[in-house]
C-alpha cells in the first residue's frame, strides 16, 4: 500500500513539475516564463515552433490550421489566422515587418506542382452579397512623421535563371479590367509626367488619339441620339461618289 502511494505521489510532482511553468487564468491558461513553446521539436527557436514532418501521399497537410466561424447575424471581422508585427523601439531598425509570410520550400529532387508564398482565394457561397472581394490585397500606410522611400503595391524581384517563362503580373481573364490610378512606366522607372512612358519599342494593332472629352463612349448612352440611317446611307453614297471622281482623275 505504501509503495502504491509513493509512486502516485511520485507521478503527482512528476506532473506538478511538467507543469509548473503554465498558469490558469479562469478558462485560460499560458506559459509566464520567457522560454519558448515547441510542438513536434524538442528544441523551439520561437516563442510558438510547431514542426510537422509528413510522409504520407495523400490529403491536404497543415502545419498550422486556423478555423474561424462566426454563426451570428451581425459581427466584426472573422480571420482563420491574423498576424501582427508591430516595432515599438524608439530607436534603431527593424529590418522587416511582416503580418503573415509563407516561405514554400523545395528541398528535394522531386517534382512541386505549384509553389506559392502567400495565396489567397476568396470564396463566395449561397446568396450573400460582397462588395469587394480580393485574393491578394495590401496598403502602405505612414502616418505621424514617419516617412518611406519608396512604397510598393506589388513588389517582385529579379527572376533567378532556370524559368523558362517569367511573368511579373499574369491576369487569366480576356474580359478583366486592369486599373492604373498612377502613371504607367516600362523600361524606366521614370515617367517624366506622362500616363505612359515606355523606354524602347511598342507594337499595336489599333491605335487611336482622340481628346479624352471626344472618346466615343457616349454612343452607348441611353439618352444619345442615333444618326438616322437614311443620313447613313447618304454619307456613304457621298464617299463613293468621291471615289469616283478621283479615279476619273486617275
Amino acid at each position: 500500500m505504501k509503495k502504491k502511494i509513493s509512486l502516485g505521489l511520485f507521478l503527482l510532482c512528476l506532473v506538478s513539475f511538467s507543469f509548473a511553468q503554465w498558469t490558469t487564468n479562469g478558462n485560460d491558461i499560458y506559459n509566464s516564463n520567457s522560454g519558448n513553446v515547441g510542438i513536434g521539436t524538442t528544441s523551439p527557436g520561437n516563442k510558438l515552433d510547431v514542426q510537422s514532418i509528413l510522409n504520407t501521399s495523400s490529403g491536404f497537410h497543415y502545419t498550422i490550421y486556423g478555423y474561424a466561424e462566426h454563426s451570428a447575424a451581425t459581427t466584426g471581422a472573422v480571420c482563420g489566422i491574423y498576424g501582427v508585427s508591430k516595432a515599438t523601439h524608439t530607436s534603431g531598425t527593424v529590418s522587416m515587418l511582416i503580418g503573415v509570410e509563407g516561405n514554400p520550400f523545395n528541398s528535394s529532387s522531386g517534382t512541386v506542382t505549384n509553389m506559392r508564398g502567400v495565396e489567397g482565394v476568396p470564396v463566395v457561397q449561397s446568396s450573400g452579397n460582397v462588395t469587394n472581394a480580393s485574393a491578394l490585397w495590401g496598403t502602405v500606410i505612414v502616418s505621424g512623421s514617419a516617412t518611406v522611400t519608396n512604397g510598393y503595391g506589388l513588389y517582385i524581384d529579379a527572376f533567378s535563371s532556370g524559368i523558362t517563362n517569367k511573368w511579373g503580373v499574369y491576369v487569366n481573364d480576356a474580359n478583366a479590367k486592369n486599373y492604373f490610378g498612377g502613371n504607367v512606366s516600362i523600361g524606366t522607372t521614370s515617367d517624366y509626367g506622362y500616363k505612359l512612358a515606355v523606354n524602347g519599342s511598342a507594337i499595336f494593332t489599333e491605335a487611336k488619339v482622340k481628346l479624352f472629352a471626344n472618346w466615343p463612349d457616349y454612343v452607348f448612352h441611353k439618352d444619345y441620339s442615333l444618326t438616322p440611317l437614311s443620313e447613313v446611307d447618304k454619307f456613304i453614297q457621298k464617299i463613293i461618289t468621291c471615289l469616283g471622281c478621283l479615279r476619273q482623275k486617275k
